[in-house]
């Protein structure tokens, strides 16, 4: 069984995946000026996360979903109905 969880030997990795991928990747400072975006960009797609697993992980809903990446109504109740589960309705 295979547990991975979103760490910086993760990071790591998933910032080689994307390069992999024949994605060019940058840092964009944030306006604290300390923190910055992870920027993947390929074939003129922009990518963006706060993270390289984030910004690999919006990759791969492009890949899977396409332009109309955009989640549905039932979806939207779908994660909100698990994460009301999880926490209880919060106010």
């Amino acid at each position: 069984m295979t547990k991975i969880a979103s760490a910086g030997n993760s990071d790591t990795a998933a910032y080689a995946v994307l390069l992999s991928k024949g994605y060019t990747v940058q840092m964009r400072k944030k306006a604290d000026g300390k923190t910055g975006w992870f920027v993947a960009q390929k074939d003129g797609s922009e990518f963006i996360g706060d993270s390289p697993i984030e910004t690999l992980g919006l990759i791969a809903m492009f890949e899977f979903r396409g332009e109309d990446w955009k989640p549905t109504d039932l979806e939207v109740t779908a994660l909100t109905e698990l994460e009301d589960a999880a926490f209880g309705e919060l106010e």
